[in-house]
């Protein structure tokens, strides 16, 4: 049901330039938009792109088999109150 960046392992995230880490940025945006809509809930409010990239690199790289919409996944539960 996934398709695009979400994916991709960890470790390609982690291999990938400044520039394309913003493309899986705006992936996450997106991905994170959808729940908003679908759950009727606002995920992940009030967090800043560096925090959030930030948190992604760190499980990326304690996780690099994981996949990037895994590292998401977990991102959104751990921000969502």
């Amino acid at each position: 049901m996934v398709k695009g960046l979400g994916v991709t392992k960890c470790t390609t995230f982690n291999d990938s330039s400044i520039e394309e880490k913003i493309i899986y940025m705006s992936w996450m945006a997106g991905y994170i938009s959808s729940h908003n809509i679908l759950k009727k809930k606002l995920h992940a409010k009030n967090l800043s792109f560096n925090r959030s990239k930030i948190w992604i690199e760190s499980y990326c790289y304690n996780n690099p088999e994981k996949t990037f919409k895994n590292a998401v996944d977990l991102f959104i539960n751990e921000f969502t109150k």
